[in-house]
């Protein structure tokens, strides 16, 4: 919690404008943001570009990072939004092709994996739905919401060993799901 609360209290001071907290949020977050962006992107220097548009947009938008709960999972989440929109606007500019033949393979593939990540993510999705209420919640806190099972815990008001279990069968669960589905050609 202490982590948590210092977290907290970062983005606090970086609302308010303070650049040395902007400096240590920066220096905390940044490698991760790259690596994130670096996975779906496949390339060192878009990461890296993702990196500082992703900052920039923090500072000038600082203003709403008060209310943000968890700096991981609010920064996975633009960075995965920022780096899906630069490869459909990538997608979209035939012409780049011309000057730069080397990217069209490139692109095809990083195409067909954001297809293939897109039809993971709606399995995903479909699976998730299909869990009884209090697992569905427990999973969305968890993974999609960046907690971790004590803080789950503590919002829902059960023990993190309950957290733990419906954790475990909703990972069962989307796992036989995921598997029968593929099985399927769904």
């Amino acid at each position: 919690m202490k982590k948590k609360s210092d977290e907290n209290l970062l983005l606090e001071r970086v609302s308010s404008g303070d650049r040395d907290a902007f400096r240590s949020f920066f220096d905390a977050y940044r490698q991760r943001v790259y690596a994130y962006a670096f996975r779906i992107l496949r390339s060192k220097e878009m990461a890296e570009d993702v990196v500082q548009d992703i900052f920039l947009k923090l500072w000038l938008n600082r203003d709403s990072l008060a209310e943000v709960e968890s700096a991981e999972a609010y920064l996975r989440i633009i960075t995965r939004n920022h780096t899906l929109k630069l490869l459909r606007r990538l997608a979209l500019q035939p012409q780049s092709f011309q000057t730069a033949p080397e990217l069209k393979n490139d692109l095809h593939n990083e195409t067909e994996e954001l297809i293939e990540y897109r039809d993971s993510k709606r399995m995903l999705e479909s699976a998730v739905e299909r869990l009884p209420p209090r697992q569905q919640i427990a999973y969305k806190l968890c993974y999609d919401e960046g907690f971790k099972y004590e803080e789950a815990a503590v919002k829902l008001g059960i023990s993190t060993l309950t957290v733990k279990t419906h954790m475990q069968h909703a990972l069962r669960f989307i796992r036989h799901f995921l598997k029968k589905s593929a099985g399927m050609g769904l």
